[in-house]
């Protein structure tokens, strides 16, 4: 919302709002969507030891302190819920690395830094709300950007050498060039692996869902959307990750099947089958499907990735967490004979940072939804549909990520965590500069009328 001579002007259409933004706000936009899309890229490609993606982050708020310094506003549940997780992860992280002499400073900012950086991430988003078309140009950048990461994973399953080539050098797993002989291919993208790589295109196609439900106008041509959802949809799928994939696509049938635009996804909705039916892929999830029921039916009534996970729990980190309960057993060591991975958000807290940063972590959760839902009705009732339509996907998919985070630690790892950020920093930012801007209009108003006698 902006005023213009006293009066609230309502924007309601995302292409006018684009087309009011300058270059400078188009390249913070572009900006913000590499921050994910290059979440899961190899540390050291640019700055040593660190990602692309929180070299970004740290840039733009940056960017954003010197260009909106003089209004630049802070707070609100998620900030403090941010700060809060932020620094009880930070703290204690450094606290076990103090105390441990096999631990080292890379320690912390594989285990220690992440949720500071999902905070500058918010904080830089929260702080560019405000400025006009930025919420509109970067979903349109980002489902632009999702669209053809999908098509990366598509060609990757298809064998394509170059898009294996393009995700082993952006990534240093030379694995994605030359796939494991006994395991079935999986397409990454570029990111490091495929919970990531599934992860960040789920919430894409959520978000691609929620703004067809809506008829939010994103390109010039209908026809451009279509395209866009099938390609993120079909690389989605090559990622084979079952779970990400049911999330997904049950995230966009919520939000399509209930609009008036369920008759116009009939063409995406070929393209998919045709991948699924008439593709390598087709044959990569026949072979998915046969080694889980294989494996299930030998170890148990459970899933073979449940029973997996809970003996890999109870064998290895439930001990450590049982005997360090208050602050955790810390960053993992080299010397720990343990399994590589936590397979859970919640193990993971538990590991590193004890019941603190689990507890604060779920605030986290609960502070993004209770914003995210207040954002969103204000949105509805002003006639915002892209902020409408970006506040109810992001809420569905935090509640979506709170049961796969069981069997994932999808929070920290690269892609949903930062996109999630964004867009809700982005999301919320725009509410709460469009009450601001809404109370001094009104107070500005209110002023003018006590005056009118004394003229």
């Amino acid at each position: 919302m902006n005023t213009v001579g006293g009066s609230a002007v309502v924007v309601r259409d995302g292409d006018l709002e684009a087309d009011r933004a300058d270059g400078s706000v188009r390249f913070i936009a572009f900006a913000f969507v590499l921050i994910p899309t290059l979440a899961g890229t190899a540390r050291g490609l640019i700055v040593p030891g660190f990602r692309i993606s929180e070299v970004l982050a740290v840039a733009l708020v940056g960017i954003m302190v010197l260009r909106l310094h003089r209004r630049m506003m802070i707070g609100g549940a998620v900030f403090w819920a941010l700060v809060a997780y932020a620094g009880t992860v930070a703290a204690i992280c450094a606290y076990h690395i103090m105390v441990s002499s096999s631990l080292y400073s890379s320690d912390f900012i594989n285990y220690g830094l992440g949720p500071t950086i999902l905070l500058l991430i918010y904080l830089g988003a929260f702080a560019a709300g405000g400025l006009p078309g930025i919420l509109t140009l970067t979903v349109k950048y980002l489902l632009v950007l999702s669209a053809a990461m999908g098509l990366v994973g598509l060609l990757q399953a298809f064998g394509v050498h170059f898009a294996r080539a393009l995700g082993s050098a952006m990534t240093n797993n030379m694995s994605i060039l030359n796939p494991i002989s006994w395991k079935v291919p999986r397409s990454v993208g570029i990111f490091n692996s495929w919970h990531a790589y599934a992860g960040y295109m789920a919430l894409c196609l959520i978000i691609a869902g929620a703004c067809l439900s809506r008829n939010v106008k994103l390109f010039k041509r209908p026809a451009s959307m279509l395209v866009v959802t099938a390609c993120i949809g079909g690389g989605l799928l090559s990622s084979l990750t079952f779970g990400t994939i049911a999330f997904g696509f049950i995230g966009f049938a919520f939000f399509v099947l209930r609009s008036r635009q369920r008759f116009a996804l009939l063409p995406a909705a070929l393209f998919v089958l045709v991948v699924v039916k008439f593709s390598p892929v087709s044959d990569y999830l026949d072979r998915r499907v046969e080694m889980q029921e294989t494996s299930t039916v030998s170890s148990g009534i459970l899933p073979q990735t449940i029973q997996f996970r809970l003996n890999v729990w109870m064998r290895d980190y439930l001990p450590l967490v049982q005997e360090n309960l208050l602050i955790g057993y810390g960053p993992v060591r080299s010397t720990d004979r343990v399994f590589s991975y936590f397979e859970s958000m919640y193990i993971y807290l538990l590991v590193i940072a004890g019941v603190p940063a689990l507890l604060l972590f779920l605030v986290l959760m609960w502070a993004l939804i209770s914003s995210l839902r207040k954002a969103g009705r204000s949105f509805s009732m002003s006639g915002e549909s892209l902020g409408a339509s970006v506040c109810g996907a992001l809420g569905f998919a935090i509640l979506g990520l709170m049961v796969l985070m069981f069997i994932h630690p999808y929070m920290n790892d690269a892609g949903a965590s930062q996109l999630l950020m964004m867009l809700s920093g982005l999301a919320i930012g725009k509410y709460v500069n469009a009450r601001s801007s809404g109370e001094d209009t009104a107070s500005e108003t209110a002023s003018a009328r006590r005056l009118e006698p004394a003229l």
